[in-house]
This record gives structure tokens, sequence and C-alpha cells, in this order.
């Protein structure tokens, strides 16, 4: 352009600090964000401009991901069937248990910004502590107001046993490769692990009384589903992150062999 001088002045990185800001808090908040969650948080903003841009609305995308959806009888066959391999229910420890109950309450959090129901609120939510035999929840309480910032809440008795319950589940499918690996390639995971939850509380250790509140909002299916959304997105986002490490170490082991 054969610029003589630039105003370095009128300059600004607005832009770029307002993409970094992006994409930090679409993974997580974490300020030291990896390559592989800028390139996973960027496609996710090229998709959402694709979507902006174009004239479909939710509702056609909805219809477009039922049809490719699979039924409910083969869900069912497949929930029963991978309900059978699973025998055995791990008990979490003390720091497993605090982490399930500040995701309890984020999970009761989420239910009652999404659908504003004072009768939700009444079962999700409870400021008392704790009392279960099984587990030591002395700490839970006095962690939570440690983190608290004004925004947390304190999930029921209800809230935290059913995530527990999903966590024994969730826990119980990693330790059989089969069961996995139906749920993963499964179209409709969360659905899949929705049913096989459902056949796994009959059990007296994982046993959830079925609740509705007065709106008729099916509370349990919905901790259920919010519970999988975070812990299945951890579970792929860790497990990409050994599936990067172990070929980074394999193609460093090529170059030192070669």
């Amino acid at each position: 352009m054969d610029f003589k001088f630039v105003l370095l002045g009128h300059l600004q990185s607005d832009p770029i600090e307002s993409r970094f800001g992006w994409l930090r808090q679409m993974a997580g908040g974490n300020y030291f964000i990896s390559v592989r969650q800028i390139v996973d948080s960027d496609a996710k903003i090229r998709m959402m401009s694709l979507l902006k841009h174009s004239k479909l609305s939710l509702s056609d995308i909805d219809d477009f991901i039922d049809d490719i959806k699979e039924p409910s009888s083969t869900l069912d066959e497949k929930a029963t069937n991978i309900a059978n391999l699973l025998t055995s229910f791990s008990v979490p420890c003390d720091s497993e248990a605090t982490t399930i109950y500040y995701v309890a309450g984020a999970v009761a959090h989420s239910i009652i910004y999404q659908n504003k129901c004072p009768h939700c609120k009444e079962l999700l939510v409870d400021d008392d502590f704790l009392h279960l035999d099984d587990l030591k929840l002395d700490r839970l309480d006095i962690y939570l107001n440690k983190v608290d910032r004004g925004g947390l809440l304190k999930p029921s008795e209800y809230a935290f046993t059913t995530c527990l319950s999903n966590w024994k589940v969730f826990e119980s499918l990693k330790k059989s490769e089969f069961a996995l690996k139906s749920l993963i390639s499964s179209t409709n995971q969360r659905a899949l692990f929705i049913k096989i939850v459902e056949r796994l509380l009959v059990d007296e250790s994982l046993l959830v009384e079925e609740n509705f509140c007065i709106c008729n909002h099916n509370i349990k299916e919905l901790i259920s589903c919010k519970f999988f959304n975070c812990i299945f997105k951890n579970y792929i986002r860790q497990f990409n992150e050994r599936v990067t490490e172990n070929n980074s170490n394999k193609r460093k082991l090529n170059k030192i062999t070669k």
C-alpha cells in the first residue's frame, strides 16, 4: 500500500481479545487453553456461524436429528443387554463425592434456570446438610461455602443421590469395554444411558424414588440428562487428549528409532 508511517495509537486488539475470550469461555473459562480446545471451539464457532446465516430453524435441526436417531425398540434392547453386563458398582471416595455434590448443585441450577419451575426448585435445592450413612459428607458443606461466590446452590438429598446413582452407572460402564463401545457407537447416547440407568435403579443399592413435580416435570430424567452431558463431555475430552498424547509419543519414538 506504500505507507510511509502507521499511527499505532489507532490500532487496537479488541477483536483479538474478543475472539480469545470466546474461545476461553467455550473451554470452561480456563485461561491456559490447549491447542485441541482452540481447534474444537473454533469448529463450533464456524458451525454456529453457518447455522446463523442459513435458513434452517431449530425445529428443522431437531427434526433432522430425530430422523437419524435409533428407534426406541432398538434402544430398549441395547439398554437391556448393557444393563445385564454391569454387575458391580463402586462407592466414590471423599474427593469424588465432593465433585459429585458440586456437579449436583450445578445440575439443579441448570434445570431451574431452564424451566423456571418453583416446584422443581423445592425438590432440587435444600439448604440443610445431607446425612448419608455410606459416605463421609461432613466436608461437603464446608467446601461448597469456600468456593461459593454467591451463585452456587446446595443440592437436595434427592438430587445428590440421583447424580450419585448416575455416576455409579457410568463408572461401571467404563469398566466394561463392550458396554462402553456400545454406548459411544449409539446415535442417541444420552437416551441410551438414561434407559440403562432406569434398568439398574431397580437394584436396592441404587434405588432412587420416582418423582415428578406438580407441573409434571420428570425430575429424575432431567437430572440424568444434565449429569450425562457433563460427565460424557469430560470423558470424551480426556479420551481425545490421551489419544493425542499417545500419537505424539509414537511420533517421537519413531524419530528416535530412525
